[in-house]
């Protein structure tokens, strides 16, 4: 970026921008509706701006939403944090909810060592292991129900305007997603908060106002919250799914075992050939694959339509075998009960083995990414 050096990270949140500079100051540009860019204006800024009264930072933090305005949070070498920008809900942790166009010290903060944001509300993870929160509370994102209240009188919403403590214990990793809140404690996560799409990974959509382990997660190196969705890395790989490839003379079979629910299901695959082989037209002419049906029992069956997909949507039932064609191209198939079901197909081509897939599920519990 011209003009911009000394680098030494980067954050991005919303329609914000912040650059951490090796001399400890901080520099943004973006949107800065509700001031979170720190410069004592709420003008939108085309190119780095230095945020007033900041120095010996160590790390950043954007809490923002696009046209919706934020609020910036910044870690200090002291362990101390300043906060600036939208403050409607406590998220600049003042005391007040007055927006604030310069950076302020949030209140009763010591001794800490990793910060996490989001529009809604923030987390502090202190050097004893303990957390703190505050901002909006309105579905128990603080990990506490006990918190005044914030907005208008026609609005009334719960929150904290000063941090709060978690009730957790030798806390290692934190992270804020959109109203839902995050963390690791002795390798197990822990999630409360906003669960309408089952973010918190407990098995429900039911909103929860202390934290919890998410189901079936051990071993949990780090963790990170998005708006309506989660991601943890673990320090060892779950067992595999029922998943085997039979790869044969110009064939291939796919066979997986699937919960017995009537979801879609994915599946990528991408043959290795040099160089491509133009598609082929089946007997029902072009886009069309050729199935054998004397070890089918079903018809056969129409690919996507288009002679470059590569990707298959078998939906219901819980055991599948399926089958791609032609470098990658896929078939579409609904089965008829849940019971095996089967589908062969030829390429003009002999491929060894798989060079990748994928399987994911939509689910209010952890699914592993291949």
């Amino acid at each position: 970026m011209p003009g911009l050096s000394g680098v030494v990270a980067v954050f991005a949140g919303g329609a914000d921008d912040a650059a951490l500079l090796e001399n400890g100051s901080v520099v943004a540009w973006g949107e800065n509706k509700s001031g979170q860019l720190g410069d004592g204006t709420q003008v939108e800024k085309d190119s780095p701006t230095l945020v007033h009264g900041l120095s010996e930072v160590k790390t950043l933090a954007l809490g923002a939403e696009a046209t919706l305005g934020g609020h910036m949070l910044a870690l200090l070498k002291n362990g101390t944090v300043a906060a600036v920008g939208l403050n409607t809900q406590g998220q600049v942790g003042d005391g007040s909810t007055v927006n604030r166009l310069a950076p302020v010290v949030v209140n009763g903060l010591n001794g800490v060592t990793a910060l996490s944001a989001s529009f809604t509300h923030n987390l502090a993870m202190l050097s004893d292991g303990s957390v703190r929160a505050w901002g909006s509370n309105q579905f128990g994102e603080l990990g506490s129900n006990a918190s005044p209240i914030c907005g208008s009188k026609l609005k009334p919403l719960a929150c904290a305007t000063v941090p709060t403590p978690v009730p957790l214990r030798e806390v290692t990793t934190i992270s804020a997603g959109y109203a839902f809140s995050l963390a690791i404690s002795n390798k197990l996560a822990y999630s409360w908060g906003h669960n309408n799409y089952g973010q918190l990974g407990d098995g429900t959509v039911t909103d929860r106002v202390a934290p919890g382990l998410v189901s079936g997660l051990t071993g949990v190196a780090t963790i990170s919250a998005g708006k309506t969705h989660a991601f943890a890395l673990l320090t060892s790989s779950p067992p595999p799914p029922g998943i085997m490839f039979n790869p044969g003379p110009r064939s291939l079979t796919v066979n997986w075992e699937a919960a017995g629910l009537n979801d879609s299901w994915y599946v990528a695959y991408r043959p290795v050939a040099a160089p491509a082989v133009p598609f082929v037209r089946g007997e029902a002419g072009p886009c069309h694959a050729q199935l054998h049906r004397a070890q089918l029992g079903s018809p056969p069956l129409r690919s996507s339509g288009r002679a470059d997909q590569r990707q298959l949507w078998p939906t219901g039932g819980s055991r599948h075998t399926s089958a791609m064609t032609d470098a990658g191209r896929s078939l579409r198939h609904r089965p008829v009960s849940r019971s095996l079901s089967r589908f062969v197909a030829r390429w003009p081509f002999r491929t060894r083995r798989p060079a990748e897939h994928r399987i994911a599920r939509g689910s209010p519990r952890p699914t592993s990414v291949l």
